[in-house]
């Protein structure tokens, strides 16, 4: 075990591959370390850290972003590594959250823009139908590491339109980025029958209209016609008068 003590810039030791002066200790080769390192307030500052299984964090020198190379990577809470403590995690395929995403008043947002995309056409997609197919229920999850009490909700296998089937966990999820696109164009959808409904009931409400006053134009008439029958019945009984 070797012990160095931080001095004023006198040299304490020196090697081919190392040298302390003054608060600075410098290795200019690779340096394996079998315990713990304790910094306390100073700074360790290296250029690479590989790990033992393969791993390797270093930074971007154009950038100073830190890349973090590996078969993946875990995020814990409460300073435990159990499972039931694990955040967040990354491996080939997804990203894997299991707490609240709370976005703190910002935007989630997805790429859309129309340079991005080739062969853009008009959905053929019902999706006012394909909703209404929908089978919403009430569920309990089994295990017990995911939120407890009862859950509203879709059966993904109940849910062709959104479905998706991941075959490396054998497990079938919803799509929900398409789901609220398809709920968007169902509104939509909605929205159009409104507008039709509204339109064929101003057009029924017009020829009830034409038709009231069409009846009202024949009542009068028939006031009239009424009035003059009535007029011809006196002139015939005062001409019976007159005979």
């Amino acid at each position: 075990m070797l012990d160095i003590f931080p001095g004023s810039n006198e040299l304490y030791v020196r090697t081919a591959q190392f040298r302390h002066v003054g608060n600075y200790a410098r290795f200019s080769g690779e340096v394996v370390v079998d315990g713990a390192i304790n910094a306390l307030t100073s700074r360790i500052t290296v250029q690479q850290m590989n790990l033992r299984y393969g791993s390797w964090i270093y930074d971007n020198s154009s950038n100073s972003q830190l890349i973090i190379v590996g078969g993946g990577l875990r995020f814990y809470t409460n300073g435990a590594s159990g499972s039931s403590n694990s955040a967040l995690w990354i491996d080939n395929y997804y990203m894997y959250l299991t707490r609240n995403l709370s976005m703190e008043g910002y935007n989630i947002t997805n790429q859309s823009d129309r340079r991005l995309k080739t062969d853009v056409n008009f959905t053929g997609v019902n999706s006012l139908e394909a909703i209404c197919r929908w089978r919403f229920v009430d569920y309990t999850w089994i295990d017990s590491k995911k939120p407890v009490g009862r859950h509203l909700g879709l059966i993904a296998q109940d849910t062709p339109e959104l479905m998706y089937y991941d075959i490396k966990q054998d497990i079938y999820s919803i799509n929900s980025s398409k789901q609220t696109m398809m709920n968007s164009h169902a509104i939509q959808q909605l929205n159009q029958k409104v507008v039709s409904i509204e339109s064929l009931s101003t057009a029924t409400n017009s020829i009830a209209n034409n038709a009231m006053h069409k009846v009202l134009q024949v009542d009068n008439e028939v006031q009239q016609m009424k009035n003059k029958i009535i007029e011809l019945e006196k002139e015939i009984k005062t001409l019976k008068g007159a005979a």
